[in-house]
């Protein structure tokens, strides 16, 4: 079954969210694997991502291995 994350920070201006998907698109394909939809853009306030994703399995991997050190 698919699981979908939506994602918002109000915080992040549209300057840090690029840097996150950059280091993210720099480590690996973009959509990751086991990722069936990833869609970016502002809110208001700040930045949502919404995305869909085989398995909570390939959500956490994605998010251990590639996401965190981006924001990191």
């Amino acid at each position: 079954m698919a699981i979908c994350l939506i994602f918002e920070n109000p915080d992040q201006t549209q300057e840090q969210a690029e840097q996150v998907l950059a280091h993210v698109g720099s480590t690996g394909p973009v959509p990751p694997e086991g990722a069936r939809l990833m869609v970016a853009g502002p809110a208001n306030p700040g930045w949502r991502v919404i995305s869909v994703w085989d398995s909570e399995d390939a959500r956490d991997r994605f998010f251990a291995e590639r996401l965190t050190p981006a924001y990191e």
